[in-house]
């Protein structure tokens, strides 16, 4: 190593001629050192996206039975068929093609006590698609018996779409009806209006610490969900919250 500035040797040897085989050795060089550094900084993004994520997942911790409650009536208001002014139809049907969402409303459906017997499922799918694969795969996600699938509605294949859903992965969508649900319909309607309503009011007791994963949920697991049909329990009972 010299002991000389870097600026005082590029000052002295800004001059000097190289050679064909120098500057393409100089190229490389700094290619490998841009890739070098372009990879340290997708290597920091990973492990910072990966660190929110896990910090998040931390926050969230064991769901009770109402916040269980609030998330399904969410979903199924974002997700599921609602009826219209122009088309009246007050029936449960939720349509999904995440795993996860179709887990959450069958455990809100429990919760509510909702007999899994009343379900009636069935795939949406592009004709072109593994439809066999598709079925297996919803039958196995779901644990519903066969006897409640019915025979998959198949969308017609447009070849000047270019579809982004395509391959192994695409397994189609979930529609999943609850048969004579004219009043969880309903009931839905309400629940959601409620959350809508209350909007408006100062939030009571303390927030949880959202940013930091330091905050763990010490609240009590969910109790058993009812066991007894839907349109024989008068209501889901809830205690107000504040």
């Amino acid at each position: 190593m010299l002991s000389v500035a870097r600026s005082s040797l590029s000052l002295w040897l800004r001059e000097v001629p190289l050679t064909d085989e120098q500057r393409e050795l100089l190229i490389q060089q700094k290619a490998r050192g841009g890739a070098k550094r372009a990879a340290s900084l997708r290597a920091r993004r990973i492990a910072r996206a990966e660190h929110t994520r896990r910090e998040s997942i931390s926050t969230i911790g064991q769901l009770s039975q109402r916040e269980l409650f609030i998330a399904g009536v969410v979903a199924y208001w974002a997700e599921g068929s609602k009826s219209k002014p122009w088309k009246r139809a007050e029936r449960v049907v939720f349509v999904n093609s995440d795993t996860t969402m179709i887990t959450l409303f069958l455990r809100w459906l429990d919760l509510v006590g909702v007999a899994r017997s009343r379900l009636i499922l069935r795939i949406q799918i592009h004709e072109n698609a593994d439809i066999l694969a598709a079925d297996r795969y919803w039958r196995e996600a779901t644990q519903i018996p066969d006897s409640q699938f019915r025979r998959p509605t198949l969308k017609r294949h447009n070849p000047v779409t270019v579809r982004k859903n395509v391959g192994p992965r695409y397994v189609g969508c979930l529609t999943i009806t609850v048969r004579s649900s004219t009043e969880l319909y309903r009931r839905i309607s309400g629940w959601y209006e409620g959350i809508v309503n209350d909007l408006g009011r100062r939030p009571t007791g303390r927030p949880p610490d959202f940013g930091s994963g330091n905050a763990r949920s010490t609240r009590a697991a969910p109790a058993t969900p009812p066991s007894t049909p839907f349109e024989t329990s008068p209501a889901y009972e809830l205690q107000p919250s504040g």
